[in-house]
């Protein structure tokens, strides 16, 4: 596979040993395991034994293209595969396979690390294996606490020659209690739909008092965009939801401007019980308290507010 002149007695660094250094750039081999001999033959073409054997591992591929997932637990709220979560200590599944298995002398030949980048940051190291693994898989331990925002994540798998692939995963930590009201925060007597405020024409404060003889009334309010709202009776009046609430009805926080991220979204529910439907309520007409509570997409949920 290739042949080289050993070198005068100084090459190898003792000038007086009779012995010279050489070395020897084989020709081009495929991926594989060799047993390299050397075999020396003097200027007068008398051949010496053959030395004892070298083993190499050529290894030219990189592992196949890796992947990297929050583990489902750790994939909170309305989704467990979104990779949107409430989790700012969340844990990582990573995988990969060796297309030159078979062939390696060593059978840990792995070493994983993820890299975290978010906006105007460069890349962090949060994750590394180590030592080499001879597993396909591995199972990061919780990492972080990762600040709350967009988080652009860089899983390296390199194997035991330097052949690297990578996998590029971004996820969304969002630990913030999502912003939600009955009407406007300012305003403390809306909430309830004009449409369903009903009074005496020609007294527009009436409109506005929620006093009404809608018995399915619609409700309104403002909450953080894409947020899923849902509004309940209080039933046993403790300002609490709890199972003897009644479910008046939900829906989804539209956004205002087209910004999924707008805190000030919209919602309105239209009640699916009679609030004077004598099997709930005791006495027909009366107070009736409603309570809501919004959850967003990571799954975090606003206090319940009256």
């Amino acid at each position: 596979v290739g042949q080289g002149v050993v070198g005068f007695d100084e090459s190898d660094g003792n000038p007086t040993d009779g012995l010279g250094a050489w070395e020897v750039t084989i020709e081009p081999l495929d991926d594989g395991v060799y047993l390299i001999y050397a075999v020396l033959e003097d200027q007068a073409g008398n051949v010496g034994m053959v030395s004892g054997s070298l083993t190499v591992e050529i290894d030219t591929y990189a592992p196949n293209t890796p992947y990297l997932d929050l583990v489902t637990a750790n994939d909170s709220g309305r989704s467990d595969v979104d990779n949107i979560t409430n989790d700012n200590t969340p844990i990582f599944s990573a995988a990969t396979s060796d297309p030159n298995a078979t062939i390696h002398l060593l059978a840990a030949n792995l070493r994983y690390r993820i890299y975290d980048r978010t906006e105007g940051t460069g890349d962090v190291l949060i994750y590394d294996s180590g030592a080499l693994l001879a597993t396909d898989t591995v199972t990061t331990p919780a990492l972080g606490p990762l600040s709350d925002g967009v988080h652009n994540l860089k899983l390296v798998v390199e194997d035991r020659a330097g052949n690297t692939s990578d996998f590029l995963l971004n996820i969304v930590v969002d630990t913030q209690v999502p912003p939600a009201s009955f009407g406007t925060v300012a305003g403390p007597t809306d909430g309830l739909h004009p449409d369903s405020d009903t009074g005496l024409v020609g007294l527009p404060a009436l409109m506005t008092d929620r006093i009404t003889s809608d018995t399915t009334p619609t409700v309104w309010g403002r909450a953080e965009a894409n947020t899923i709202v849902r509004v309940y009776v209080d039933v046993n009046g403790n300002g609490t939801i709890d199972a003897a609430d009644v479910f008046m009805g939900q829906t989804t926080a539209v956004p205002l401007d087209g910004n999924q991220a707008e805190p000030d979204g919209y919602w309105e529910i239209t009640s699916v019980v009679d609030l004077n439907d004598p099997a709930i309520f005791a006495q027909r007409d009366g107070v009736r308290t409603l309570l809501m509570r919004a959850t967003d997409v990571a799954g975090n949920r606003s206090s319940t507010q009256v």
